[in-house]
């Protein structure tokens, strides 16, 4: 995939926590030169497609205003050791604490890759890649993506 031949496209998606559409913009050349600089190769970070990747991504591609979405919030919680602690998560981290299912990783995922401008039948390829990468690593005969 040669994401310089791409048309980029703005994209969307969901996470039942937000309760509205996540819009992205589409990838220009200059917000290319930004991530690349940031995570390197974007092709092979996307390859990887781990949540924390395709979390910084998609939050470096989102609208001013959906990434208003995710302010930097006070949350208490307990530490390992049971002690009440505050937490202040925002951004990317409040981003990947919202994704509660593989299915809105999924629509985020596709999102990026809609904002790179990779069409339907490229999509489809790339998920094909991702199923049968992940039944290489774990062993299996079948898995959904």
């Amino acid at each position: 995939m040669e994401l310089i031949k791409l048309i980029p496209s703005p994209s969307e998606f969901n996470l039942s926590s937000i309760g509205v559409p996540i819009y992205l913009s589409p990838c220009t050349l200059g917000r290319l030169m930004k991530l690349e600089q940031k995570y390197g190769k974007i092709e092979e970070v996307l390859k990887e497609a781990s949540l924390e990747s395709v979390a910084k991504i998609a939050f470096t591609l989102m609208t001013y205003e959906s990434k208003g979405l995710f302010p930097l919030t006070e949350i208490e919680t307990v530490d390992d050791d049971g002690k009440k602690i505050t937490e202040s998560v925002g951004g990317v981290n409040l981003l990947m604490q919202s994704i509660s299912t593989t299915d809105e990783f999924k629509g985020m995922l596709i999102a990026v890759f809609k904002s790179f401008g990779m069409s339907n039948e490229k999509v489809d390829e790339v998920k094909k890649n991702m199923i049968q990468t992940q039944m290489e690593l774990n062993g299996t005969q079948s898995l959904t993506l």
